[in-house]
């Protein structure tokens, strides 16, 4: 879509939709609340590296891949970090409540 940033014969601004919608699909259950950013954040620093001790991957270099700014990157990664999380450790407390 083409939104006319003034009116009048100006340039214009072509807006893509970024699909903030939650993924469903296969996926393992905490992962299918991320946000297609955030889960393509995620699957783009495991596979680089990003997580593992010996650091094989920056955050610089999973940018670059994604073709986003670090501090965009880094925005995605944490998103889908603090969803992950808060699912597992919400399901591990439920386990145990009824244990």
């Amino acid at each position: 879509m083409n939104i006319p940033l003034l009116q009048g014969d100006r340039p214009t601004v072509s807006v893509m939709a970024d699909s903030e919608s939650e993924n469903s699909s296969e996926l393992p259950e905490p992962f299918e609340r991320l946000t297609t950013k955030q889960l393509e954040a995620i699957r783009a620093a495991a596979a680089a590296g990003y997580f593992s001790r010996s650091g094989q991957a920056t955050a610089e270099d999973v940018a670059e891949q994604l073709g986003v700014s670090r501090s965009t990157f880094l925005y995605h990664l944490r998103g889908a970090e603090e969803k992950v999380f808060e699912q597992t450790f919400e399901d591990l407390a439920e386990v145990d409540n009824h244990e």
